[in-house]
């Protein structure tokens, strides 16, 4: 990955979190499975660098792009070390890797420099270290260590701008195990109250105190139908929400007519993504673009297989829309396009052209099948015919 796209990666990070921690981009770029990583946080693995799905060389190679842009906008570094959860063995701290540089640059993450208001220093520092004892149960999801912590907070800093938020999020802490009846009414509690003020008090750590809500959530949606108004209603947002991509295809596929909603190829596609599986993400790009393009497009942008090919893509000095980019992907690559039944005819004509050069390529390159093959491309699309040519 190029260190650009490494760069808008960590960019999306703190706008979202307000901070960039790696343990995040690595499950956002699919280099980490979040099941891997709850593995890892109740001790059932012996370093996190293990579960990773690339090469340590890799993996440190990427963080340190990403640490270098962090750097470079004048951001604070923080080493932060991982407790395992209330479940977990008793163990003091988990390990990172058994590598010290790799260690580090897993441990290292960045935010803002604070600014710090003119206050009394003895009854700031009482403030945060209650604080951000409370972050920590909540990121645990600890009830009753989180609502000792909150009372604590409140009558020290009765003043706190975040009582409100806390408070909130203490109550959440309880409700997995009496939810809303309704999936509607859970979703929207999550959204209204839980996401922000986790998001705005728990950084990068919202992830955590969410889960169990995302979860109890997918069991509320199990077998309901898909309905396109109320698209996040369906097990496969709340599997992605959680990284269960194994979830989330199983949930997309056994919906009658999926291929026919956006939404639900998207939510595939980022599957296949995180699974690695290059056919389906081949199969889920036709799709959209054929029969979405309006979708595709600000897809494309966004995925880490595709990303830096859709920028060429749309860089060319010829214009082409996006319902092309399929096969100018796979003249440019030299792959076959799947056998989709997309309802544009047309580019699955293109595409059977497409595949046929290229398969005439492959056994006799300048060969009387290719030129063949050349001329009935450019019969089909001319823009695309010319593209292969130069």
């Amino acid at each position: 990955m190029e260190a650009r796209e490494v760069a808008n990666h960590v960019d999306d990070l703190l706008m979202e979190q307000g901070e960039y921690v790696p343990v995040e981009l690595l499950l956002r770029l699919g280099q980490l499975a979040y099941s891997d990583y709850e593995a890892w946080r109740r001790a059932a693995l012996p370093t996190l660098a293990g579960a990773l799905q690339d090469s340590p060389e890799r993996i440190a190679g990427l963080l340190e792009d990403a640490a270098a842009h962090c750097r470079g906008l004048g951001l604070e570094a923080q080493c932060r070390s991982f407790a395992p959860w209330k479940t977990a063995v008793d163990t003091d701290a988990l390990h990172l890797a058994h590598a010290d540089a790799l260690a580090d640059l897993l441990a290292t993450g960045y935010r803002p420099v604070p600014e710090r208001a003119q206050m009394d220093l003895f009854f700031d520092t009482r403030g945060t270290v209650l604080e951000n004892r409370l972050r920590e149960e909540l990121a645990t999801c600890d009830g009753e260590a989180s609502q000792s912590l909150l009372a604590k907070l409140t009558e020290q800093r009765p003043d706190h701008p975040a009582l409100e938020a806390f408070g909130a999020l203490v109550d959440g802490v309880f409700m997995p195990a009496n939810p809303p009846q309704s999936a509607g009414d859970y979703l929207h509690h999550i959204d209204t109250s839980l996401e922000p003020y986790a998001t705005d008090c728990l950084g990068a750590d919202a992830r955590d105190y969410l889960a169990p809500h995302w979860r109890t959530l997918g069991g509320m949606l199990e077998g309901m139908r898909f309905d396109r108004r109320l698209p996040r209603l369906h097990r496969s947002y709340s599997a992605a929400r959680l990284g269960y991509w194994e979830e989330v295809r199983g949930a997309v596929e056994a919906t009658p007519g999926w291929w026919r909603q956006p939404v639900l190829i998207e939510r595939l596609w980022g599957a296949a993504e995180h699974l690695r599986e290059p056919q389906l993400i081949r199969r889920c790009m036709c799709l959209l673009c054929w029969d979405h393009p309006t979708h595709a497009a600000a897809v494309l942008s966004g995925t880490p297989s595709l990303a830096a090919a859709y920028r060429m893509f749309t860089e060319l000095d010829e214009f082409l829309e996006t319902t092309d980019f399929p096969a100018w992907h796979a003249l440019r690559y030299r792959q076959c396009l799947p056998d989709v039944a997309a309802d544009n005819q047309d580019a699955v004509r293109i595409a059977a052209v497409v595949n046929a050069l290229i398969t005439a390529a492959s056994r006799a390159p300048g060969g009387t099948e290719e030129i063949s093959q050349r001329r009935a491309l450019q019969e089909a699309c001319p823009a695309l015919f010319r593209q292969y040519m130069t």
